[in-house]
């Protein structure tokens, strides 16, 4: 009777702990997958900051008068399709 009683005992600490280790299992698989997800939103962030600061490093590399002589063409333009 106390050999049943140890086995079933037995039997349910590996059901529990075949239980615990299959949450380990999934919550690993989850973690692993938020990572990927951030991995992705970092690089794609690192690529937008890269695409400002180059806009921006070619405003002040620009001659102010580029700048100008080009905005008034685009003025220009613009006013010449709206007519």
């Amino acid at each position: 009777m106390h050999i049943k009683k140890a086995t079933n005992i037995e039997k349910d600490a590996e059901l529990k702990a075949y239980a615990i280790l299959e949450n380990a299992r999934n919550e690993v698989y989850r973690i692993n997958k938020k990572k990927e997800e951030l991995i992705q939103q970092y690089d794609a962030a690192k690529i937008q900051i890269r695409q400002f600061l180059k806009a921006q490093i070619e405003l002040t590399t620009t001659n102010s008068l580029e700048m100008h002589q080009k905005n008034d063409y685009d003025r220009r333009y613009h006013e010449s399709k709206n007519c």
